[in-house]
């Protein structure tokens, strides 16, 4: 975490998580199966790219926050959220 240098205030880019008592208000979090994860979320996004299958929520562009779910044999293993820079 970072702080704004004249109010003091925290600047989150970025939360990673590996807890599964972190969840989604659906109940999304690690553990959840693929089918689980698409059941829960709603207009998420799947891909296999350089080697990783996650599902995200949200757009890759600047100034946007995403919530990305990093499944391992079908399962979620990590929940990454983040603000995203150019």
């Amino acid at each position: 975490m970072r702080f704004h240098s004249l109010l003091l205030l925290p600047v989150l880019a970025n939360l990673t998580t590996k807890s599964r008592l972190e969840r989604t208000p659906s109940g999304v979090g690690v553990g959840a199966t693929l089918t689980q994860l698409r059941a829960g979320l709603k207009g998420e996004t799947c891909k296999k790219e350089f080697g990783v299958h996650h599902c995200w929520i949200g757009n890759w562009e600047p100034g946007r926050v995403i919530s990305d779910f990093r499944l391992v044999r079908d399962r979620v293993s990590v929940v990454a959220v983040g603000y995203v820079f150019d």
